[in-house]
């Protein structure tokens, strides 16, 4: 199996595909298919963890319809199981697999199947860009060909994107609102403290997106550096507090680059970011490339425009500074 969830640093969302009665309740699936092989749609729950998130389609009803979260990983378990209804087959008691779930909470109205064919074409970039990258998908939608509109796959475990996620604004709300009541998440507006409605926006932006808006401020950055005659050396984040080393003649700069795609006015740095800036005030560089646009397109992600703000020296005043986090040191009892 490609697990290429695991690569990501966005969220991504597991995705229940069934007709039951008891919707909510847990994952449940035969280790094994009716020819005795494992299929990677029962194998899937392996992979759950603990608060991962769920989207629940059913089947009946044409729509996802609920969300919830993963209560603990898989356990070994039976279950008295028909490998088609079309056959009528006996039901046979078989060993399976049971992920169990907490915090589920109905979506109304439902987001239904006709709205998921709307977005199409979205669906389908996302699809592609995940095959292309990984060669499988275990995703539960199949673009609409010559011969059908887009449907739901054949299987009952799969696992989407937040990009997916991020195509529904009320599937994004009922995540935004969390876990807490009420158990029906209803609408797509909610109220201030003043009780003026304000519409829902969208959740944060998907990893592919934000290391695109990234990406190209870094290349900006690099652009602006050489024309100001500086030689360039990318530096490996792991090993540096800084993105960028620039050289001229005898002057060293260390520049810490950030995009954003909103106007910046806030953006977050680490801890070594930080002190490292602090230590080297005058060879720090800070360069922000705010407003930028980044667009799907069949290739992933697009980012173009982009305002350029530079801070030479970057003399850090700790009254801008917020604490975002905290590291706290349990001493012993």
């Amino acid at each position: 199996m490609n697990r290429w969830w695991y690569r990501l640093e966005e969220q991504h969302y597991w995705f229940e595909l069934t007709e039951r009665p008891d919707l909510g309740k847990n994952f449940h699936a035969p280790k094994k298919d009716e020819g005795g092989r494992e299929y990677w749609s029962y194998v899937l729950l392996k992979e759950m963890r603990e608060d991962d998130l769920v989207l629940h389609y059913h089947k009946k009803e044409k729509g996802i319809v609920a969300i919830s979260q993963v209560a603990k990983k898989w356990s070994d378990s039976s279950i008295l199981w028909s490998p088609s209804k079309k056959k009528k087959t006996k039901p046979t008691e078989r060993p399976a697999l049971t992920v169990e779930l907490k915090n589920f909470k109905r979506i109304r109205p439902i987001i239904h199947l006709d709205q998921i064919r709307k977005k199409n074409a979205e669906i389908e970039i996302i699809l592609n860009n995940l095959v292309s990258k990984y060669s499988a998908a275990y995703f539960p939608f199949a673009p609409k060909s010559t011969k059908r509109p887009l449907s739901v796959n054949e299987g009952y475990g799969f696992v989407v994107t937040q990009e997916f996620v991020d195509l529904f604004p009320r599937l994004s709300l009922a995540f935004d609102k969390g876990f807490q009541e009420p158990k029906i998440i209803e609408g797509v507006e909610t109220k201030t403290a003043d009780d003026k409605k304000k519409k829902i926006t969208k959740r944060k932006v998907s990893s592919a997106k934000n290391e695109a808006v990234e990406l190209y401020a870094v290349e900006k950055a690099v652009k602006y550096l050489t024309e100001q005659n500086y030689k360039i050396e990318r530096m490996p984040r792991k090993s540096f507090p800084y993105d960028l080393k620039a050289t001229k003649e005898n002057i060293e700069l260390h520049v810490e680059v950030k995009g954003k795609s909103d106007t910046g006015e806030k953006v977050i740095v680490s801890r070594n970011e930080v002190k490292h800036s602090k230590k080297n005030a005058q060879n720090s560089v800070f360069i922000l490339v705010h407003s930028i646009k980044a667009n799907l397109t069949a290739k992933g992600y697009k980012a173009s425009g982009g305002k350029l703000v530079v801070k030479n020296p970057w003399a850090l005043d700790d009254n801008d500074l917020d604490p975002y986090t905290y590291e706290y040191f349990v001493k012993d009892k």
